[in-house]
C-alpha cells in the first residue's frame, strides 16, 4: 500500500521522475590529432568522467575512416585490443574516472585517417558523446587546414585539390587542434584559411607557422579578418608580437577596410596565378567574403593582387627559405569557381616547385638581370636590364610597406637593352629620405626586383 500511495501521490501531483536519475559523464581528450610518420604509433587518451551519482556502464565503440592498411585500436585498464575488437565496455564507479586509449598507426600506405570514438552510457543510452582523433602522414605534400569552426568552408576548396596530382590531406584546427612546427615540416606547401574561427590564429600558430616558412614552406594564409584581427589596435585579438610577425614573416600590414571591393584580380609580380581575375561572393562561391581586409606590403613583401578599388588584396613575400602569399579575403568566397579552382591549384604546383598548367609564363630571356649601380647610392643610381623581346616593361620604385614612390617606366613596350635613373625623388618631386627602397621590374609578365640603398 505504501509503494502503490507513492507511486500514485507522483501521478497525481505531475511530478517528473527522470527515468536515469544521477546519470551524467564527461568525454574529453588533450590532443585529437597528430602527423607521424610511417609505422609511427600515436596513443590519444581519453578521459570518461563519472559525473552522476550512481555507479554507470559505458559502451565504447570505434568507428575506422582511414587506409585499410593502417592499424587502430582500443585500450583500457591495462588491457590492449586487437584491431578487430571494435567494442568494449568498462564500469565506472560514481565521481571516478577511467582512460581510454586511442591507438593508430599508419602502416604501408601514405595520408590521412581518424578513428570516431563514441562513449554511450548504458544508464541512459540518450547520453553519448563522440570524439574524432586524426592522424596524417609526413610523406603527405599539401595540407588544407581548415580554420572555418566546422562551418564546412574547405568543400570550396577540395575540388582544386583532387584535380591536382599532389598528395593532400585536410587538418580540422577545431577538432584535431594546433600544429606544431615538427609536425608542419614535412609538407611542402600549407593551405590556412581562417574563416570561422577568432582569432583565425593564435600564438602557437604563429610560432609553428613562422618557423614553417623559415625552414623552406610555402604558405597560403587567407581569409578576411585575419590580419585585421592581430594588426588593428582596436581588435580584441591584437598584440604588438602578432602585429610585428605579420610584417616580418608575411610581409604584410592591415590597411584598413577593403571598403567597395567586388572583385580580385592578380598583379603581374604574383608568384602564381597571374591571369586570376575573380569576383568576391561571385556565383558558385562561399558569399562570405562581407568584410575583406586591404593590405599593405612591408619588408620583402609585394603586392600580388588587388581588388577594383585599387587597395591591395594579397601580399607575397620570402622569409628565411621560404615564401607566403597572405590574402586578405575569403578565397572560399570566389567565383566562378573555375577562377578559384585555377587560383589554388596554380598555389599547389608554385609550393611543388612546379609550372602550372593553368597559368603559364611565356618564355622571356633575359640577357641581361635588373642591376643597379652605385648602390647604395646619393643622389642617383641607374637601374639596366636586357630582354631579349620587345615586351611592355614597368620600373617601379617601392618603399618597404610597398607604396610606389616613383614610377620611371610604366608598361610601354621595349626590347634589347634598358637603362633608368632614378634621382632619389618621388613622384612628388620630393626627395625621399634615407633608407631602403625596392626597385621593381615588370617585363611581359616576370618580375625581378632589386633593393636599393638611399644614403645621405
Amino acid at each position: 500500500m505504501r509503494t502503490c500511495f507513492g507511486i500514485l501521490l507522483v501521478v497525481l501531483l505531475g511530478i517528473a521522475v527522470p527515468a536515469a536519475a544521477g546519470v551524467s559523464f564527461t568525454c574529453e581528450a588533450a590532443d585529437q590529432g597528430a602527423v607521424t610518420g610511417l609505422g609511427v604509433l600515436s596513443v590519444f587518451h581519453v578521459n570518461v568522467h563519472n559525473t552522476g551519482s550512481v555507479p554507470d556502464t559505458y559502451t565504447v565503440t570505434v568507428a575506422r575512416a582511414m587506409p585499410e592498411a593502417w592499424s587502430c585500436s582500443l585500450c583500457q585498464g591495462g588491457v590492449c585490443y586487437p584491431p578487430y575488437v571494435q567494442q568494449i565496455t568498462f564500469s565506472v564507479a560514481a565521481g571516478a574516472a577511467a582512460i581510454v586509449d586511442v591507438d593508430v598507426a599508419p602502416l604501408v600506405a601514405e595520408g590521412s585517417g581518424a578513428a570516431n570514438l563514441t562513449v554511450t552510457s548504458q544508464g541512459d543510452a540518450a547520453q553519448s558523446q563522440t570524439l574524432t582523433f586524426q592522424v596524417v602522414t609526413a610523406g603527405v605534400q599539401v595540407l588544407l587546414v581548415d580554420g572555418d569552426g566546422g562551418s564546412a568552408l574547405e568543400d570550396y576548396f577540395t575540388p582544386a585539390l583532387q584535380a591536382s596530382t599532389a598528395d593532400w590531406a585536410r587538418w580540422s584546427r577545431h577538432v584535431s587542434g594546433a600544429l606544431t612546427a615538427p609536425e608542419l615540416a614535412g609538407f611542402v606547401g600549407v593551405i590556412w584559411f581562417g574563416s570561422g574561427m577568432t582569432p583565425a590564429l593564435d600564438d602557437a600558430d604563429r610560432g609553428a607557422l613562422a618557423y614553417y616558412v623559415q625552414h623552406g614552406g610555402s604558405l597560403l594564409l587567407c581569409g578576411q579578418g585575419v590580419a585585421r584581427q592581430a594588426c588593428d589596435p582596436a581588435s580584441p585579438w591584437y598584440s604588438a608580437g602578432a602585429a610585428a610577425w605579420f610584417q616580418f614573416v608575411l610581409g604584410a600590414g592591415w590597411a584598413g577596410p577593403a571598403a567597395g571591393a567586388t572583385s580580385v584580380a592578380a598583379l603581374p609580380q604574383s608568384p602564381c596565378a597571374r591571369t586570376l581575375v575573380a569576383a568576391l561572393n561571385g556565383a558558385g562561391g562561399a558569399g562570405n567574403s562581407t568584410a575583406p581586409d586591404a593590405l599593405s606590403a612591408a619588408g620583402s613583401g609585394l603586392p600580388a593582387q588587388q581588388y577594383g578599388t585599387g587597395a591591395v588584396a594579397a601580399v607575397a613575400a620570402t622569409y628565411g627559405s621560404g615564401r607566403s602569399l597572405l590574402c586578405g579575403y575569403a578565397v572560399e568566397s570566389l567565383g566562378p569557381p573555375a577562377a578559384r579552382d585555377g587560383f589554388l591549384l596554380a598555389f599547389v604546383n608554385w609550393a611543388r616547385g612546379l609550372p602550372t598548367a593553368v597559368d603559364p609564363l611565356p618564355p622571356l630571356a633575359w640577357r641581361r638581370e635588373p642591376q643597379a649601380a652605385p648602390n647604395p647610392f646619393n643622389p642617383s643610381t641607374t637601374i639596366r636590364f636586357e630582354v631579349g623581346a620587345k615586351e611592355p616593361v614597368a620600373v617601379e620604385v617601392c618603399d618597404l610597406r610597398g607604396r610606389i614612390v616613383r614610377r620611371l617606366l610604366d608598361g610601354g613596350a621595349a626590347g634589347g637593352a634598358v637603362a633608368v635613373t632614378w634621382d632619389g625623388r618621388g613622384d612628388d618631386g620630393r626627395t625621399m629620405p634615407a633608407g631602403v627602397y625596392v626597385a621593381r621590374v615588370v617585363a611581359g609578365r616576370q618580375v625581378r626586383t632589386i633593393k636599393l640603398v638611399l644614403v645621405k
